[in-house]
């Protein structure tokens, strides 16, 4: 299977959601570390090398090591403009030269402060901390590590109350979890303590400080800018990198050495397929949609293995790996995903779903902003034909033991609704909100997409505005709401196996036809409205709603045509809407008598 990609840069949707979804978290991760939207990383793309073997491995790296970093080891941002500079302005010869030199010169700088924080951790708090470093720090971390924990018992038991207040909460020792609180804490914030707590504070303070420095000195030393890390300490210096969505991938093994992290995701990148152990092991960690090796079994959805997904994309395993950072967490609704077959489409909904998470709290609102942001995005790229394949996918949990779906749902737009969708003058008319009870509102546009009729909702409304129970007055919306379904729900059924030449000239068609019954049904409207006294109108309103509720046709018309004879004017001008538009109607006629009542209420 070839796929040819439409961009010269290459980062398109392949058709397939899983892989596009992974496509989509490349896009995330890029614009999340580099602060860069879509069409730029897509201008960087024609550089390909610098963009899969520079920019992505230091992304992938600095979003792991951010994510569970403390305020203290997050990456900074002038190393990640700093590294974005000097890769874009550089000559490379090779992809494999761009990765060594990210690696080794940035990678490591980035990863410092968090495998500091965890090597401090470990010998502060776990058994054999010391006995598991290298003998040249042993030997100072012993003599250092001695005076901390005198110190520490000492504010134990001594100031356990102030303790409380600086760390929120009583331990009969320090937590893990205490250290960046201890670091952050400044001299002024001492000054409300007792000086004898001021003081020992301030020593175990510098304690950790001088651990730290000892760890990072040692870093330094071994591991920045080189090729390689000493052999014998290759463990000693891991990333300490977690994913639990890939918990035994290849880098992510707690097992895989310093040396075997930077082999492992160079393999990814190079997508050296040739090499059957690599494909293996991706088989059965990366893509819970292929089939696992050996007595993993993992075959929930398709017996397929990465090999016959290689032809997709040169970088397939780059967007595997990046599946997970599509996603976006929403509460009490899981993670959450937008995807329609274009990726602008989905890149924009995605990205504005994300910008107003705070107030999306239940799936009706999820929905509402969603097809607000596909309207937008309509407007904006004229993607019609992506709009009948769209979805919201949901996980409960994006880790390596939730290989199943929560739901689903199929939100997809059809060519017509599209059509009508793209028309400015139509689309600013149902864009309108009605109110339809005491405190229940619609909005036109939703219900219009979601493929449901429109009248019941004008008719809702009639009801409201007869009885004078909303200040609503607006004509527009109603008309243009009917004359949609006198169309839309007027015969035109489309075909399973149509001609694809012949849509785009019908779709066109029917928004004119749109146009056409708007103009006919607002003139009808205005003629009741200029024609037919006041008075006449308001004593029949409730009685000609209350026909065509109950479906009676020719009630209706002999009902208006009593109206109409004392009107001689209005009869003329308004004969042959009734005997072609209603009496000769079946199938719209209804619709047609609905435009007729909103002459009945007035309004503009």
């Amino acid at each position: 299977m070839n796929f040819e990609f439409k961009e010269e840069s290459g980062l398109e949707f392949t058709g397939n959601w899983f892989i596009d979804s992974g496509v989509l978290g490349f896009v995330r991760l890029l614009e999340d570390i580099y602060g860069i939207e879509l069409q730029e990383i897509r201008e960087i793309a024609r550089r390909k090398e610098i963009l899969y073997f520079g920019l992505f491995p230091f992304a992938y790296i600095c979003s792991e090591i951010n994510r569970k970093a403390t305020a203290h080891s997050r990456v900074p941002k002038d190393l990640i403009n700093e590294f974005r500079f000097e890769l874009l302005n550089s000559d490379w010869e090779s992809g494999e030269e761009i990765f060594e030199f990210t690696w080794n010169n940035y990678v490591t700088r980035a990863a410092m402060k968090v495998w500091v924080e965890r090597k401090l951790e470990s010998v502060l708090f776990k058994k054999n901390g010391v006995d598991e470093l290298p003998s040249d720090l042993k030997d100072s971390v012993t003599s250092i590590k001695k005076d901390a924990d005198e110190l520490e018992k000492k504010l134990v038991e001594k100031h356990a109350d102030d303790l409380n207040k600086i760390l929120g909460h009583r331990s009969k020792r320090f937590k893990s979890d205490d250290i960046a609180k201890i670091l952050s804490v400044t001299d002024d914030d001492l000054r409300e303590f007792p000086e004898d707590l001021s003081y020992s504070f301030k020593e175990y303070r510098d304690c950790l400080l001088n651990l730290m420095g000892l760890f990072e000195e040692k870093w330094k030393r071994d591991v920045v800018g080189k090729e390689r890390v000493p052999e014998a300490l290759d463990l000693f210096y891991r990333l300490p990198i977690d994913n639990k969505f890939y918990k035994n991938f290849l880098f992510f093994q707690y097992s895989a050495a310093h040396q075997k992290q930077k082999e492992s995701l160079l393999d990814i990148i190079s997508f050296r397929v040739e090499d059957l152990e690599v494909l293996k092991k991706v088989d059965k960690t990366i893509n819970k949609f292929l089939t696992s090796y050996k007595k993993a079994e993992n075959t929930y959805y398709a017996p397929l293995t990465s090999r016959h997904l290689k032809s997709f994309s040169e970088y397939l395993f780059v967007y595997l790996i990046s599946f997970d950072r599509a996603f976006e967490f929403f509460n009490r609704m899981g993670y959450v995903l937008f995807y329609s077959n274009d990726l602008d489409i989905t890149y924009r909904v995605n990205r504005k779903l994300r910008i107003r998470k705070s107030k999306i709290e239940d799936q009706s609102v999820l929905l509402r902003v969603t097809w607000q942001e596909i309207i937008d995005s309509l407007i904006e790229l004229k993607s019609e034909w992506a709009l009948e394949n769209m979805y919201i996918i949901k996980y409960r949990d994006v880790n390596s033991q939730t290989q199943r779906f929560v739901d689903v749902e199929y939100i997809g737009i059809s060519k017509m609704h599209a059509a009508i969708l793209l028309d400015d003058v139509i689309r600013e008319n149902i864009n309108h909100t009605l109110q339809v009870g005491k405190s229940e509102y619609v909005w036109l546009l939703e219900h219009l997409i979601q493929n449901k009729p429109l009248k019941p909702v004008v008719m809702r409304h009639l009801v409201m505005r007869a009885s004078g129970r909303t200040g609503q007055m607006s004509i527009k919306p109603l008309i243009y709401a009917l004359a949609i379904d006198s169309e839309v729900f007027s015969g035109l059924k489309a075909c399973v196996f149509e001609d694809p030449l012949e849509i785009s000239p019908r779709m066109e068609e029917v928004v004119f036809r749109i146009k056409e019954a708007y103009g006919e049904m607002n003139t009808a409207r205005r003629n009741v409205t200029e024609l037919i006294p006041r008075g006449t109108r308001e004593n029949t309103l409730n009685h000609l709603m209350s026909i065509l509720r109950r479906n009676n046709r020719y009630l209706f018309v002999n009902t208006l045509l009593k109206i109409l004879m004392q009107e001689n004017e209005a009869f003329h001008r308004l004969k042959n809407y009734l005997f072609n538009r209603i009496l000769q109607n079946d199938e719209t006629w209804d619709i047609y008598a609905a435009a007729l009542l909103t002459g009945f209420l007035g309004g503009r």
